[in-house]
């Protein structure tokens, strides 16, 4: 009996071994896993960061495009303005010159 028991012991502390034994290549290999995620992870937020900075640059140049656009229409009206205004004299001037 007490060699049944011994080897009861052996075949129990050797599956407790074999346990601990795959319990460990499995928290390495978890391990493995979270830290190739964590580079995907970090790839990602760096592709987030670049893509954040670029949108920035983008809304930059619509912002300048916008500015320079109301600028050119300012110039535009100004410049129907004064052709309004030489169109006026013009015709002010066509009409003096038919009075005399």
């Amino acid at each position: 009996e007490h060699l049944l028991r011994e080897e009861a012991w052996r075949a129990a502390d050797a599956e407790l071994r074999r346990q601990h034994s795959a319990t460990a290549a499995g928290d390495q290999a978890a391990e493995q896993r979270v830290a190739l995620l964590n580079d995907e992870l970090a790839a990602e937020a760096t592709k987030a960061t670049t893509a954040a900075s670029e949108l920035g640059e983008l809304e930059n140049r619509l912002a300048t495009s916008a500015i320079e656009g109301a600028q050119s229409t300012q110039r535009a009206e100004a410049t129907a303005a004064e052709l309004e205004e030489l169109r006026a004299r013009l015709a002010v001037s066509e009409t003096e010159s038919a009075q005399s």
